[in-house]
């Protein structure tokens, strides 16, 4: 297993809110790929140009739930900002 970062364009498979909890993502990846708990995504809304942007936005750390099948992963999140109010309005496909 590789210890350098990955950058991977990954398809949005589902975004939902989850309660009171916050929102759960489904990301499609481009190939199956392992993870380990305690690792972390930086997710970003979309590539520039995608999301409406008026400042520099950094990605988000957020940490990998689960790995529902080898190559997609899950994301729990709360919005608490900007950056997550972004993702949050992240559509599927």
């Amino acid at each position: 297993m590789s210890t350098l970062p990955l950058r991977l364009d990954a398809v949005v498979r589902d975004n939902r809110a989850e309660g009171a909890a916050g929102w759960r993502m489904t990301l499609e990846l481009p190939r199956p790929w392992s993870w380990l708990p305690g690792q972390f995504a930086m997710l970003s809304p979309g590539a520039v140009g995608v999301a409406a942007r008026h400042d520099p936005l950094l990605p988000r750390p957020m940490a990998i739930y689960r790995e529902p099948v080898p190559s997609a992963v899950e994301i729990l999140y709360k919005v608490s900002g900007r950056g997550t109010q972004l993702l949050a309005e992240t559509k599927t496909g």
